[in-house]
């Protein structure tokens, strides 16, 4: 290491070099002439020529050429002329000073820059700590045939503790640590899955990352390390998971899972509504709308009906809302836009989370469509379970049931969940 020192010292000393002998030379060249300073030799030169000149008007009134009076005039413009010269002489000597004194703080300044400049470079893109990094990752020709002969084996246990041992030897390289923790996970190798994420976890934490989706994946790495039970540990990942994101899709996914495992239908059904509220076009769409199926089956009920004996509907808490559009943004819209009837509840020490949802397409508007507890989306959010609350109906154009700017809506007044009545809400304002 003490070479790396020496050998930088002197590329430093070099670079440094470049700035400091131009000067140097070029101190040297201006002081090469004479050595009287610049001040005196244009002193002389003045003096010289009022001297010359002087002499030429003598000699012109010797031989009657001027009178004496022009000879006197002359001469004392001769003299002014030898004054003046004197003060601009003094004046360009204190511009040179001031240049000088420029031009050492310029140098001194660049020779800092060249030095600061050097030492961030190296610390920021060649420091020991990042190459020994990088050369720790890398597979030699050995490792690799090792590799290979695993692979070919179809050894996944060997390749895995393959990987995480050059991982240990490079803590914060994010996409090495995400690989082991996908094929982990793969694998059934749940005690790896779970160190590859808590690993991920401090080097998002290390860059100011939200790592609210990995706390999701840690849980779900150790809901099947316990065989499929919620643990203390399983519900404290997903705690921290829900509390850096409410809408954690992980999470709410695996306690939808445990739910419907454990027989707890309509609990399941509410979290997997829930994640299709919040991501429309979730990769899993299909196999989530297969489980509510088969939860609706399991209670005998209709595909778009949610109750049960635990969460049955309300009957005197409901809301009847009529949905259109006003004429001066239909042009605007598209037939697949999405639109949203949402009632929320206006206690600001209530849940955030909606107490109904409606969902619908653009093209089936004007429509009519009754709120009440079979549309809640949690069981801890229910229209019956409100003093008052409002509807919102929102034209997304990006399917997100969360406002967003381009969005169209109208929002009701206050309504009281038990007045049965029916409200009507045009669409027209738009979100900026």
């Amino acid at each position: 290491m003490i070479n790396f020192w020496i050998v930088s010292a002197i590329l430093t000393a070099l670079a440094c070099l470049f700035l400091i002998v131009p000067a140097i030379l070029y101190k040297i060249k201006g002081q090469s002439k004479s050595d009287k300073s610049v001040k005196e030799i244009r002193e002389q030169e003045n003096v010289n020529l009022f001297k010359e000149r002087l002499g030429e008007l003598e000699f012109e009134k010797s031989e009657e050429r001027i009178s004496i009076e022009l000879f006197q005039k002359r001469k004392q413009e001769l003299e002014l002329a030898l004054l003046n010269d004197v003060n601009q002489t003094e004046t360009s000597d204190a511009q040179v000073t001031q240049n000088k004194v420029l031009s050492y703080s310029v140098v001194g300044l660049s020779l800092i820059f060249v030095v600061v400049f050097s030492v961030w470079m190296y610390q920021q893109n060649g420091s020991k700590e990042l190459v020994e990094e990088y050369y720790a990752m890398n597979f030699d020709a050995q490792e690799l045939e090792k590799a290979r002969e695993l692979a070919k084996q179809g050894d996944m246990t060997a390749l895995l503790s393959q990987l995480h041992e050059k991982l240990l030897l490079a803590p914060n390289n994010i996409e090495g640590w995400q690989l082991l923790a996908r094929s982990a996970m793969s694998a059934q190798r749940f005690t790896l899955a779970i160190e590859a994420y808590k690993q991920i976890i401090t080097i998002y934490r290390n860059q100011d990352a939200n790592p609210a989706p990995i706390y999701g994946l840690l849980a779900q790495a150790k809901y099947y390390q316990s065989e499929g039970q919620l643990t203390d540990d399983v519900k404290s990942a997903i705690q921290q998971a829900l509390e850096l994101d409410e809408n954690e899709l992980n999470s709410i996914g695996l306690l939808a899972i445990d739910a419907f495992s454990n027989q707890r239908f309509l609990e399941a059904k509410n979290y997997w509504l829930q994640i299709l509220t919040i991501y429309p076009e979730h990769p899993a769409k299909a196999s989530i709308e297969s489980g509510i199926q088969r939860v609706n089956a399991q209670l005998g009920l209709p595909d778009d009906v949610m109750t049960s004996k635990e969460g049955s509907a309300d009957n005197e808490a409901w809301v009847n809302v009529s949905v259109s559009v006003d004429d001066s943004i239909r042009d605007m819209l598209e037939p697949s836009d999405t639109v949203f009837i949402i009632a929320k509840n206006i206690d600001q020490t209530a849940s955030k989370a909606p107490l109904a949802v409606s969902r619908h397409r653009f093209d089936e508007l004007p429509l009519t469509v009754k709120l009440d507890d079979t549309k809640s989306m949690a069981p801890f959010a229910k229209i019956s379970m409100a003093n008052t609350f409002i509807v919102i109906a929102r034209i997304s154009k990006s399917g997100n049931p969360v406002a967003q700017s381009g969005d169209y809506e109208a929002v009701s007044v206050d309504i009281d969940p038990r007045a049965q009545k029916m409200i009507e809400l045009v669409i027209q304002d738009k979100i900026n």
